[in-house]
């Protein structure tokens, strides 16, 4: 599985220290996770410009789901769409669903990520798969989600990353 790392992320604990660059995309990737439209379409065409000549072309496209319906929807269905169309990839975003509301991941670390999420198994069954997802920090949520998928039946081909946590200090 070949792992695709976009930005170094800083937390926003950490943004005081931070140079104007490292900020300004921080700012970028929060703006990403609250649905900001102009923050969706810099986010697609960040991936995009990662994943075009890839061998990824005719994969699926999933992206690890929020923590509840409204927040994937507003986070991701159009993402999803412009990322796909941009990489010749089949948009899945409509077979994950978000069912109720679960405790975001970086709150809780005990409640795993897809505790709340349905996977459409009949359509991912013998697929490829690039999987998304907004922030890398330990790595847990993407494994378990590729795992959730394989166990259906999909084949995990790549993982993409807006952002990696950076550790300072």
């Amino acid at each position: 599985m070949v792992t695709y790392i976009i930005h170094q992320y800083t937390p926003k604990r950490l943004l005081g220290s931070a140079s104007f660059e490292e900020a300004d995309t921080s700012r970028r990737i929060l703006d990403f996770k609250d649905g900001r439209i102009y923050a969706k379409s810099w986010a697609a065409r960040e991936v995009a410009a990662q994943l075009v000549g890839s061998e990824v072309s005719g994969c699926l496209f999933v992206c690890i789901p929020a923590a509840s319906d409204y927040a994937n929807r507003r986070r991701y269905a159009r993402f999803s769409a412009e990322v796909s169309t941009r990489c010749g990839l089949v948009d899945a975003f409509r077979h994950v669903s978000v069912v109720g509301t679960r405790t975001r991941c970086h709150v809780d670390r005990s409640r795993p990520a897809e505790e709340n999420t349905v996977i459409d198994g009949d359509f991912f069954r013998g697929r490829d798969v690039v999987l998304f997802d907004d922030i890398l920090t330990t790595g847990m949520t993407s494994t378990a989600f590729a795992r959730r998928l394989e166990a259906v039946g999909a084949r995990v081909k790549a993982r993409v990353f807006l952002g990696r946590t950076a550790r300072k200090g």
